[in-house]
């Protein structure tokens, strides 16, 4: 199924790169409002620990989303998914056979929904690993072209999706509230791996 996921991926790049619309759509340069939004977070009067944690942690997301602003990205877009996991896939014998969900779609780097399906789609549990990432890039390449810079774009593309899930887990979720608190703990922790990552390589 993870094989299947990277070709269906793949596939559907391939269809939509040189798709024509009229209307506008969500872009990926929004570290404006990303900001905005964190600016609205500072107000915030703490009444409980999940206040006191994004607070504690907003000055480390600024600061990843100023280090974010600084990188050279390709200015090729498409449409992507952006959800692309097993939960919005539909499998019949372990074969891809449809995809559902589009309420995300974002005009955006296909390195994006690259980076997010390596990561939330299902083999040997989320999350991004060396394994993962070659099984799914070797699949993924069997159809459509993907370079050594997109790769390298793979781990600020997941911090920026990190930045903007701190900001959706505090403050724009409304179901499931009791489990805000431990997925913002999560999406910090992996937020800081991953800029530690980007440092390192600086």
């Amino acid at each position: 199924q993870f094989r299947e996921c990277a070709k269906a991926l793949a596939i559907y790049h391939k269809y939509l790169k040189n798709f024509k619309f009229k209307r506008k759509y969500e872009d990926f340069d929004k570290w404006d409002w990303i900001l905005k939004n964190y600016k609205k977070m500072k107000k915030v009067k703490p009444k409980n620990k999940t206040d006191l944690l994004m607070l504690e942690n907003l000055p480390f997301f600024e600061k990843a989303v100023y280090e974010l602003k600084k990188i050279d990205y390709s200015k090729e877009r498409i449409f992507c998914h952006s959800d692309w996991h097993n939960g919005n896939l539909l499998f019949n014998k372990n074969k891809l056979t449809g995809i559902i969900d589009f309420d995300d779609v974002e005009f955006s780097l296909k390195a994006d929904d690259v980076a997010n399906a390596i990561v939330k789609c299902r083999y040997g549990g989320r999350g991004l690993t060396i394994k993962k990432k070659k099984i799914f890039l070797e699949e993924y390449k069997k159809i459509m072209p993907f370079s050594k810079r997109e790769e390298k774009l793979i781990i600020p593309l997941l911090l920026r999706n990190n930045c903007i899930v701190f900001w959706w887990f505090y403050d724009g979720m409304k179901k499931n509230q009791n489990k805000r608190h431990i997925a913002l703990e999560e999406k910090i922790n992996e937020a800081k791996g991953y800029y530690a990552q980007i440092m390192e390589k600086k």
